[in-house]
């Protein structure tokens, strides 16, 4: 500025700009996590992975369930079945330490941590947090050869604990929080809530009532459908003030929960009765309807693992409807379980076809593993960090714009 006495700095054309397709929670966690960054540019997925990466072995998990259902109604031949089997339960396990192996990387760095952070912040993102324990009992029920029932039982009081202290602080946020209020629920909160219908089903299967003297899959009953209910009527309730979300893949998160509770109250009843079957019904509605609505899988994933929503709930129904049909034991029912089946499948093939071709095109340097948290924000301010420079004062780069930073704290002030 001493340079030049007519300089004047052109802040006003370098405002910060909206991301993209991201709400307000994403670009204020954005601004938290760029403003403790250092770094001239985005570092390697690796150290940056988002918890939704969770995702993909969830998916994977759910289709090594469902191929154990199909054996255990006998449904399917057992010597092709078991070998599918045994390959969904071998990827999961892969997809499930690479993901975790990246997470453990990425909480080395203070970038990584302050990512984490502020994905435990999120309201939405907050929930992948229950992925790592449900993958577990998902690893558990749908493994290819015998566990012992004390290797259950000690299972299930573990992923139980993990359930509920995740939980509990999750419902505390939502609903006793200041700026919080009950109609913020979204299609993500089912992850919170299919962890107790899985211990359920863990629970009934490791015979906790029998051993331990206390209902607890009871229990995991009870609160998984109170708190169903109350996600449901918060997300139909504001689902028509947000059309841009009406086709996002987690929608179909909304068939999770009752699919894995009607198994759960089938194996506890010993019957697939009333309720099961009315559930079973509503649930078929729903996938019409959220099929009716839309897929968005031609467009490029907003965030590592997005689309692999689609996989997991439709495993989980199409696990329900195996025990349909073999509680039926009608031409019909089976043939209605084939095609569900089917479609589960095909939506397996669709999504990995999917995630090959972003993948390749990322290789390329065509596109880029974005994360709504993170991405538009850092870029920005990053390459504006990068070029600063004491030439016209603190607050400035080389070129005499004023910094984002500085430009916020004008702005507050």
């Amino acid at each position: 500025a001493n340079r030049d006495p007519d300089f004047r700095p052109r802040h006003s054309m370098h405002v910060q700009p909206k991301m993209n397709g991201a709400s307000e929670a994403d670009e204020a966690a954005a601004h938290r996590v760029c403003d403790n960054s250092s770094n001239n540019d985005l570092p390697p997925l690796a150290k940056r992975i988002p918890n939704t990466a969770f995702g993909i072995p969830m998916g994977l998990g759910g289709n090594a369930l469902m191929w154990s259902n199909l054996l255990a109604t006998n449904l399917i031949p057992e010597q092709a079945g078991r070998i599918i089997q045994w390959i969904f339960w071998m990827l999961t396990i892969v997809a499930a330490v690479g993901v975790s192996m990246c997470f453990l990387i990425k909480s080395r760095s203070q970038l990584g941590r302050d990512i984490i952070r502020e994905e435990w912040r999120h309201p939405a993102r907050v929930h992948f947090f229950h992925c790592p324990h449900l993958i577990t009992i998902m690893l558990t029920l749908a493994a290819p050869f015998p566990v012992g029932r004390v290797a259950l039982q000690v299972l299930w009081a573990i992923t139980a604990t993990c359930q509920t202290a995740i939980a509990l602080s999750i419902y505390e946020r939502w609903m006793f929080d200041k700026k919080s209020e009950l109609s913020c629920g979204k299609p993500q909160f089912f992850l919170s809530t299919v962890g107790w219908f899985f211990l359920l089903v863990l629970g009934v299967v490791a015979e906790i009532n029998a051993t331990w003297g206390i209902d607890f899959p009871a229990f995991c009953l009870g609160v998984g459908s109170m708190f169903y209910l109350v996600v449901a009527v918060s997300n139909f309730s504001t689902l028509h003030k947000n059309p841009e979300g009406k086709a996002q893949p987690a929608l179909f998160l909304f068939l999770a929960p009752p699919s894995v509770g009607m198994v759960g109250v089938a194996l506890y009843t010993e019957e697939f009765g009333l309720m099961p079957r009315a559930v079973f019904g509503f649930c078929i509605i729903m996938f019409l309807l959220l099929a009716r609505i839309g897929v968005t899988i031609l467009q490029d994933p907003v965030v590592l693992g997005v689309y692999w929503a689609y996989i997991f709930p439709l495993a989980a129904l199409a696990s329900a409807s195996a025990h349909y049909a073999a509680n039926e034991g009608t031409l019909g029912a089976r043939i209605l379980c084939y095609v569900i089946v089917s479609i589960a499948l095909l939506a397996v093939a669709i999504v990995s076809i999917r995630m090959t071709l972003h993948c390749a095109c990322v290789l390329k340097g065509k596109a880029e593993w974005g994360d709504p948290i993170i991405m538009n924000g850092m870029r920005d301010r990053l390459s504006i960090a990068a070029n600063a420079d004491t030439t016209f004062g603190a607050g400035y780069n080389k070129k005499g714009e004023l910094l984002t930073s500085e430009l916020d704290n004008q702005r507050q002030r």
